[in-house]
């Protein structure tokens, strides 16, 4: 009977616990940071571009679609090839103030967090890096 109680009691403070951080929304639980780097590159629409390496400025319009769709974007750095999953500061939009800088080739400064095998970077401030494309220093 004891072993009875007991895992009904064990059972009811698991569901307790389960059910408070079900309706918790974690916005105070920061990932740890990596740390800050600076990056050359291109932000890019992932599943278009694991799909179809579609990126550039041909590929503009569509990116523009897919972030207003919700689809995932990411960081493709230029020297290395790596993809940075983009992420949003809190529950914004990843995109958002970086639309902009679709198709080009870019400076990006933000904090690299790294978990569960996945590095994602939440992008501070954006450069464009054709002198063509200049149009100031962007900051997030």
């Amino acid at each position: 009977m004891k072993r009875i109680l007991f895992a009904l009691a064990a059972a009811a403070v698991a569901a307790v616990v389960v059910q408070a951080d079900a309706g918790h929304d974690h916005a105070d639980h920061d990932a740890v940071p990596e740390g800050t780097v600076t990056l050359k590159g291109e932000i890019i629409d992932i599943s278009c571009y694991v799909r179809h390496e579609s990126r550039g400025p041909k590929h503009v319009k569509c990116a523009t679609f897919c972030a207003t769709k919700g689809m995932p974007f990411g960081f493709l750095e230029a020297e290395t090839g790596r993809i940075y999953l983009l992420l949003p500061d809190g529950h914004a939009d990843p995109t958002k103030g970086l639309r902009e800088y679709f198709g080009q080739q870019v400076q990006a400064t933000g904090i690299l967090t790294e978990a569960v095998g996945l590095t994602g970077l939440q992008i501070a401030t954006v450069t464009p890096l054709d002198s063509q494309q200049k149009r100031g220093e962007v900051t997030k």
